[in-house]
């Protein structure tokens, strides 16, 4: 039956496409599949974020926390133990509630705190990386909700966004890109790329990518739904409470604010000469605050607009940051708006950055050595571009006998050019790709190190790097795999290099990493570094190396090769996580709008009996700051004691 009626449906719409195609319009199904397809785009790039701005959330908001731990930890003593000022006696007297669980308060002594500031960074160290990425945001919220509650009198409202951010992002893909968790030899990005440029041919650097492309780069569920409304909803509210005549009839809040001597900077001393000047800043804010929320979502060019909010919004913090002495709330807030950076921004970088040289340069790892191996990922991972090659060195035996292009090579085996978008050329060398047959010649080159640094040139075919210095020929033939190889580069010249100047040479090319030959150069103690790195890279080298299969046993882990080949593929249908996460954010989303409606009078909000969720998750929030008006008295904190040697 149900294959009936989709034949029935199946009949019927081509018999009406039939009547609109004789009338010079699309097919029901063609137009059907435009519209949807259109829809699908838009709500991707209305209500989602870019996977590689995410992972750029990522580790700014870990490196916000590891700097507020640094912070914290200068009065751990003063500010965390039973020694210092708020004991936790008094905590659990003055600041404490039914729905907190800080952990710092099992123990009071400053060696269990000590502990747990350590496990902290650890935690903090593992998100950074992308390391069990969910589990380890899990645990870095939790800890940092945990030192907020244990002496709450230290806190301001960077702490409350900072905890708000945190919990978003344990339902966000940040570990989908850039990290330890997504990194994988063969990750399918040489084959989305060949897609984009065969798609985009005609795009200028400019322009959005093709729509059945953006999807693959953008993530969005209601956890980036829960973002946005935070991000507008924090701006949207403070206006509403910005009532006083000194922010909407005499402009003079930003003065008053500027005056305060517990805030105040060097920066803020020389603004006061500006009076008038600080009037128009006043007005700008209060209306930016207002208006500049709707940006995140307009309907039309939404990634332009999305990015003119978020730069416009890291300008405004950049200058209460100059201005004002805010700690972590200055940059939490600038760093999280680099979620909201387009792909369209990507694109554009990545475009700039995609040269010859690095998209022919290939590297090859050691299948015997786990040293090799995780090195070898690493780079690929975080340094080079998606489309760089990472295989065994037995490959690199392959490719001199492979006499086909790359994928990213056309117009009669000469690379890309600016004109098929593909990289640039910034030399604007006529330069065809160097292939290699069996029947070629192979020439050595050694260079000065020694055997464990050399370089090989293939084909007769020799383009010494000016980073790395002269090659003195030789007429040794090259070897094929050698057990004293832990990484071997070939360039886009053919040039072969080996373990440390292959190092060097992957260096030169990481569009990262571009600085670190030209900084070794020049070390006072060149020769000493070399030989203490090519001592350490050895050792690791020979404890990592794996053993024979025959003294293998049954249970033993497989290579990092074998596990990390290839990347798994996307599930078809969401999972239960998936599932329920949304409905929680959902949730979230809703309940955070409820609260800030309810903190502005607004009486259409939840029931005030779901306010222990708030404070549950610390998504409780208030953006009163300098509302109504700014103070005009300064003030300092006085407290009462008595020395011990008095």
């Amino acid at each position: 039956l149900a294959l009936e009626f989709e034949s029935n449906i199946a009949g019927l719409a081509q018999a009406f496409g039939v009547f609109f195609a004789t009338m010079g319009r699309r097919t029901i199904g063609e137009s059907l599949e435009h519209y949807f397809g259109f829809l699908y785009h838009k709500v991707h790039e209305m209500f989602g974020f870019d996977v590689r701005s995410i992972a750029l959330f990522r580790m700014l908001v870990a490196a916000v926390v590891l700097g507020d731990l640094i912070q914290r930890a200068a009065d751990l003593k003063a500010h965390y133990t039973d020694a210092g000022v708020m004991p936790r006696s008094l905590v659990l007297e003055k600041y404490s509630s039914p729905y907190y669980f800080p952990v710092h308060m099992i123990n009071g002594t400053i060696y269990f705190q000590t502990l747990i500031f350590l496990i902290h960074g650890a935690f903090t160290l593992s998100m950074f990386v992308g390391y069990y990425t969910r589990l380890c945001t899990f645990a870095v919220w939790f800890l940092t909700l945990s030192i907020q509650e244990h002496n709450p009198v230290v806190g301001h409202a960077g702490d409350v966004y900072f905890r708000c951010m945190l919990f978003y992002g344990i339902f966000l893909p940040l570990g989908g890109c850039y990290s330890v968790d997504s990194a994988y030899f063969d990750d399918g990005c040489s084959s989305v790329h060949a897609k984009r440029q065969a798609n985009n041919a005609e795009r200028k650097w400019w322009q959005l990518p093709a729509r059945n492309l953006t999807p693959h780069y953008r993530h969005v569920s209601f956890a980036t739904v829960a973002v946005l409304v935070q991000m507008a909803l924090m701006y949207i509210i403070s206006w509403y409470h910005k009532t006083g005549d000194e922010w909407r009839v005499t402009h003079t809040a930003t003065w008053y604010a500027l005056q305060l001597d517990y805030f105040s900077t060097f920066v803020a001393k020389f603004l006061l000469n500006f009076p008038e000047l600080l009037k128009f800043l006043t007005w700008a804010v209060a209306y930016w605050e207002l208006y500049g929320p709707y940006f995140y979502v307009v309907p039309f060019f939404t990634d332009y607009f999305r990015l003119f909010a978020a730069l416009g919004y890291m300008a405004l913090h950049i200058g209460f940051g100059m201005c004002l002495r805010l700690g972590t709330f200055a940059w939490i807030t600038i760093f999280a708006q680099s979620i909201c950076f387009p792909t369209w921004m990507w694109e554009a970088i990545f475009y700039r950055i995609r040269t010859r040289e690095r998209l022919n340069l290939r590297v090859h790892f050691n299948t015997n050595s786990g040293f090799s191996e995780y090195l070898a990922l690493t780079l690929k991972t975080f340094f080079l571009l998606p489309e760089t090659r990472v295989t065994p060195i037995a490959e690199a035996d392959k490719d001199r006998e492979r006499e086909t292009t790359k994928p990213w090579e056309t117009n009669n085996g000469k690379p890309w050019d600016n004109t098929n978008n593909g990289y640039r050329d910034d030399h604007h060398q006529d330069v065809s790709v160097v292939t290699h047959s069996p029947q070629q010649t192979h020439q050595t080159h050694y260079v000065s190190e020694g055997n464990d640094d050399r370089t090989y040139s293939y084909g007769g075919h020799s383009s010494p790097s000016p980073a790395y210095g002269y090659s003195a020929p030789s007429s040794t033939p090259s070897p094929t795999v050698m057990p004293n190889e832990w990484l071997v580069t070939v360039d886009t010249y053919g040039h072969r290099s080996v373990n440390l100047r292959a190092l060097g040479v992957v260096c030169y090319h990481s569009p990262l990493l571009w600085w670190v030959p030209y900084v070794t150069a020049h070390l006072p103690a060149k020769a000493s570094f070399t030989n203490s790195a090519t001592i350490a890279t050895r050792f690791l080298h020979a404890v990592t190396a794996y053993l024979p299969a025959s003294q293998q046993h049954a249970g033993a882990k497989a290579p990092l090769h074998v596990r990390r080949r290839v990347a798994p593929r996307p599930r078809l249908y969401p999972s239960i996580w998936t599932v329920l996460s949304n409905m929680l954010m959902l949730f979230v989303a809703i309940f955070i709008v409820s609260w800030n409606f309810s903190n502005i009078g607004i009486q259409y909000h939840l029931p005030y009996s779901t306010n222990w969720v708030g404070v549950l998750l610390r998504v409780d929030q208030s953006w009163n700051m300098f509302s109504p008006h700014p103070p005009k008295a300064h003030w300092w904190y006085v407290i009462e004691a008595r020395l011990d040697d008095d």
